[in-house]
């Protein structure tokens, strides 16, 4: 089988800044609800930042790489930050082993992104659905081309999506404001678990994609848009973001690299079949 290749952008979909005038009581309201045994296993800090890891992730980032697949990290965020984010990533999802898996995974920043003002290709060859100032482009950029069917981009700001890559994107929900805003309690369970959501996801586009001789890029493309019924325009919202099935798939695969993890909060009863 093709090697597989995922790309992770980080800020708000592998973790959260803490900044801000109420990054302290933030922390504190964190405290509160999980402990701060959750809070440091689940930190990391870079730029003098703390940044909390949404739960799940060193197992799904050790269940890509046992896979033989291919990991990188692609942030809009700078050089230097994004480095020293990744390194301390790697170090706790892999402890004293880090370096040589660090050696295999490959960090992009936002100068590689590609900047709409500046490009002298037309807006209209770039933008596709979702309009944006910076693009993700992945072709001959972070892949080689012939890799573009087998490569997944997995973001929760779909402007950073380019034209002509529309099936390579694995939305998720954006950040984890529901872990202290009441407005958001509702969607928490979505926000919080987004890597057993991703993990679920690809888990089944890989079976669909065995199954019915596709590539990675359409089996995802056939779950995530053509099987909902919906059309694809920028009115699209991914719904499968509120599947708790995918959510349970991924939970199931990633507690066996770590029996510690756990649902954090509650399926929202109204999504409860």
């Amino acid at each position: 089988m093709e090697q597989l290749h995922f790309i992770f952008d980080l800020d708000g979909t592998v973790f959260q800044v803490l900044d801000g005038i109420n990054k302290e009581q933030d922390l504190k309201r964190f405290n509160k609800i999980f402990g701060n045994r959750f809070i440091e296993r689940y930190s990391v800090f870079a730029c003098d930042y703390r940044h909390l890891v949404f739960p799940g992730f060193y197992s799904l980032f050790r269940w890509i790489l046992n896979r033989g697949d291919k990991l990188y990290f692609f942030s809009n965020g700078i050089k230097e930050r994004n480095q020293e984010a990744v390194k301390k990533l790697m170090k706790k999802t892999f402890g004293k082993n880090y370096k040589a898996k660090l050696e295999e995974v490959e960090i992009y920043s936002r100068e590689d992104h590609l900047d709409t003002y500046k490009s002298q290709v037309k807006n209209e060859n770039v933008q596709g659905p979702f309009h944006g100032n910076r693009k993700k482009l992945l072709s001959d950029n972070i892949v080689d081309k012939e890799k573009i069917p087998y490569t997944v981009l997995i973001d929760n700001d779909r402007s950073y999506l380019h034209q002509g890559e529309e099936k390579n994107f694995l939305n998720v929900l954006h950040s984890a404001v529901g872990y202290y805003q009441q407005r958001f309690k509702k969607d928490l369970f979505y926000h919080f678990h987004k890597s057993y959501y991703i993990c679920g996801l690809i888990n089944s586009a890989i079976k669909l994609m065995k199954r019915e001789n596709l590539t990675l890029a359409d089996s995802l493309w056939q779950l995530q848009v053509k099987d909902t019924g919906e059309e694809f325009n920028r009115n699209f919202y991914y719904p499968l973001r509120r599947n708790p099935k995918y959510y349970l798939k991924g939970y199931k695969i990633l507690k066996r690299l770590n029996p510690n993890l756990e649902f954090y909060c509650d399926i929202p009863e109204t999504d409860k079949k």
